[in-house]
């Protein structure tokens, strides 16, 4: 039987989170059933390396993104690139007889209207929590509009839509490979913690992801000083990458944690190839985001190297549980530094919460879940009557 053609469209030319999820998610697929064609705009084909071990096609279309920052002259580049994209996506569509359009973003629509035009089932994977409100009430409409099916990561994303249509969205939540996230031997965490010149007792706590404002570092510095008053002997470790203008955002929490006197117990560290096993050396992972995201994949890779979570808002909540992690109010570093206090005081059920973290990582959090229900929901579309 010939395999089901299906165009994924992204949006970014980095590899965001959802790119990523989605490689992840076409490692679990059935490609025996499957054929995945990959569309993304024009970009270094190299950056791209990790979808072309599918051996399937790449395509590269200009299919207009909205972006985060909103101006009259970008909404005009916007509406251009995406009518010649929908123009584009429909030959395509037509040409490797695609049945399901999978539109892996928000930010992007022409995937959709090219299905719709087409006789494509539209399947409309959202990933984000929109911003600002107007621009989040005219996505909503178009994406229940077009879509035969429209995907949630989770229940935050899922309440951005009117509540009369929640009925018609389905929430599957990300996951991770569990076997890349394996807790390390203690030898081989002592071994990693030597790197950065920490003993093995030394508490070090942690926080991973992109430096950017909303992301929450500040609050994570100003907390850090808290917690260094009463753990003397606390390190702190801060992950991520850095863009562009952004930068800056960097140069200004390192002054910060000069201000504080904090340079010689706090390291930053702007590339990393292992996050693994930095992670496996921290023993507390905080995730301080001051604006809700979808949801929240460090909080689980932390859970499944046995890690204890903070957390703050929107989809984080629906991933910490009371036994695994502690949830905080954003933008509040008193609190958050109360709460790594709680947990650096209690070290046992700080450990405690680690190994039921991994447990709930393996329950409900693992991309062989995540890919069982989209190849779900795919199959619903196709089994429907008059199926297109």
């Amino acid at each position: 039987m010939d395999r089901i053609p299906v165009l994924y469209v992204n949006s970014t030319p980095e590899l965001g989170g959802a790119n990523i999820q989605l490689i992840q998610i076409l490692k679990k697929m059935d490609l025996s059933v499957y054929r995945p064609i990959i569309v993304n705009p024009p970009q270094d084909v190299q950056k791209l390396a990790d979808f072309a071990q599918f051996g399937e096609p790449i395509v590269t279309i200009r299919i207009g993104v909205i972006k985060r920052s909103y101006n009259p002259v970008r909404a005009v580049g916007f509406l251009v690139e995406s009518v010649g994209g929908v123009r584009r996506l429909c030959r395509l569509i037509r040409r490797e007889r695609i049945r399901i359009v999978h539109s892996n973003t928000s930010t992007v629509i022409s995937g959709a209207i090219a299905a719709k035009l087409t006789g494509a089932y539209s399947v409309w994977h959202v990933h984000e929590v929109m911003m600002p409100k107007p621009v989040r009430a005219i996505l909503c409409r178009l994406i229940l509009a077009l879509s035969d099916k429209v995907v949630a990561i989770s229940n935050t994303v899922r309440e951005q839509f009117p509540l009369r249509d929640r009925c018609r969205i389905e929430v599957v939540y990300d996951g991770i490979d569990l076997r890349g996230w394996t807790p390390p031997t203690a030898e081989k965490r002592a071994l990693a913690r030597r790197s950065l010149g920490l003993t093995d007792d030394a508490p070090l706590v942690g926080m991973v992801g992109r430096f950017v404002p909303w992301k929450g570092q500040e609050t994570f510095v100003r907390a850090c000083e808290l917690v260094a008053r009463e753990h003397p002997g606390a390190q702190f470790l801060m992950i991520g990458q850095t863009f562009g203008e952004l930068r800056s955002y960097n140069r200004r929490l390192e002054r910060l944690v000069r201000a504080l006197g904090m340079d010689d117990r706090t390291s930053f560290e702007y590339w990393c190839e292992d996050i693994p096993a930095r992670m496996s050396m921290m023993d507390i992972v905080v995730h301080a985001s001051e604006k809700p995201e979808g949801f929240g994949l460090v909080a689980i890779e932390a859970m499944a190297l046995g890690k204890p979570v903070i957390g703050t808002i929107g989809g984080i909540r629906e991933i910490i549980s009371n036994d695994v992690g502690l949830v905080v109010p954003p933008c509040d570093h008193n609190a958050l530094a109360d709460a790594i206090n709680r947990l650096l005081a209690d070290r046992d059920g700080a450990d405690l919460m680690g190994l039921r973290g991994r447990d709930r990582v393996a329950e409900h959090f693992t991309i062989e879940r995540t890919a069982e229900k989209i190849s779900a929901v795919y199959q619903e579309l196709l089994a429907r009557k008059g199926a297109r």
